[in-house]
């Protein structure tokens, strides 16, 4: 479960502006399946107006969009090699 503060949404206001393109290129980068809208209620607390979904996009849109699966560290690169079993020649190694 992700805990609150770690928790990414985007603002009514920006959804409000957004096309189906800027809506599925955050949650490319925010490598996430799920977004969050907020809003924020008369006293100025915020509160979730709704979430967008990367499958129900895809239905909407009939089509399948293709995930973003660029490594962002050196890290998800090591640990991809060592699931395929690849190994690295002498030159790239320490």
């Amino acid at each position: 479960m992700t805990p609150l503060e770690k928790l990414e949404a985007i603002s009514l206001e920006e959804v409000a502006h957004a096309r189906v393109g800027n809506i599925v290129a955050s949650l490319r980068e925010s490598d996430r399946l799920h977004e969050l809208v907020i809003d924020h209620d008369s006293s100025g607390l915020p509160e979730i107006c709704g979430i967008f979904s990367w499958t129900q996009i895809e239905k909407q849109l009939g089509a399948v969009i293709p995930p973003n699966n660029v490594a962002k560290s050196f890290a998800e690169i090591e640990s991809t090699l060592i699931a395929t079993d690849i190994k690295l020649t002498s030159q790239f190694v320490d």
